[in-house]
């Protein structure tokens, strides 16, 4: 999702910050995951890697993100709920830097891990607008790492494919249409909002695409990726918010096969 803010930003410059996020978050995801899909392959895998059982639990596991996403919007109002969201992003953070860890130490693995939970929680909860960034960039990163190394890649697939066309609902006729709240899961850059969800799947489509069919494609689809965030920012002057996910992996699609 793409949200435009009321400021006098060019849409060049709107463009570069867009463009300079989503790069951090693809180089981090591409580092990590290199090296955790070099440590452990297949061996985490959640789903079974044939064509029919990856193609029924993407669809199982879309239900995930797309019931969380009403819940948010239910639940914003609550105090609670920065909390848990919170607690939800640092839990995350710290099962990618322990798997990331453990292949050099255990001990340090389980250590820097459950400290980091209190840490990021604390951070979050600071309302620091540089810090929440930051520590977003680091959770979507985190979580396409940990998609990407435990999904096999027609799962992935499905599950961008239904999470993208849910994209499109939720702004043309679901909640969002309707002026429900912003979620929380956005990073804010001045001129644009950007869904955090869109920037876990910009990383997670390319990572996917290096781990199951080579580098080349994987550049090819980061190429793609920054295009198509780049004409979905360009559509954003004729609309106040956008889907942010379709547009990107319609051009990727080709290079899953």
């Amino acid at each position: 999702m793409y949200e435009k803010d009321r400021t006098n930003l060019t849409s060049m410059k709107r463009i570069l910050n867009l463009i300079t996020l989503i790069l951090t978050v693809q180089t981090i995801s591409i580092l990590s995951s290199y090296y955790a899909w070099g440590t452990y392959s297949t061996e985490l895998y959640v789903v079974p890697s044939d064509l029919s059982t990856s193609i029924y639990f993407g669809f199982l596991l879309s239900l995930i993100p797309i019931s969380f996403s009403f819940l948010m919007i239910k639940l914003l109002k609550l105090k609670a709920f920065k909390l848990v969201l919170a607690i939800v992003q640092s839990l995350v953070i710290s099962t990618w830097l322990f798997l990331i860890i453990l292949s050099v130490n255990r001990f340090w693995a389980s250590v820097i891990s459950i400290a980091c939970i209190p840490l990021f929680v604390s951070l979050m909860l600071l309302n620091n607008r540089e810090i929440k960034r930051a520590i977003t960039v680091i959770f979507s990163a985190s979580s396409s790492t940990l998609l990407a190394i435990t999904l096999p890649l027609y799962a992935i697939l499905i599950l961008s494919l239904v999470l993208a066309a849910f994209d499109v609902y939720l702004v043309f006729k679901g909640p969002l249409s309707k002026g429900a709240p912003q979620l929380s899961l956005t990073v804010n850059l001045s001129d644009i909002t950007i869904g955090v969800g869109d920037l876990i799947f910009y990383s997670l489509i390319p990572i996917s695409i290096m781990i199951h069919r080579g580098v080349i494609r994987m550049f090819i689809a980061c190429l793609l990726i920054n295009a198509g965030a780049t004409i979905s920012v360009h559509l954003l002057s004729r609309r106040e918010i956008l889907p942010g996910l379709p547009i990107p992996l319609l051009l990727c699609l080709p290079l899953f096969f």
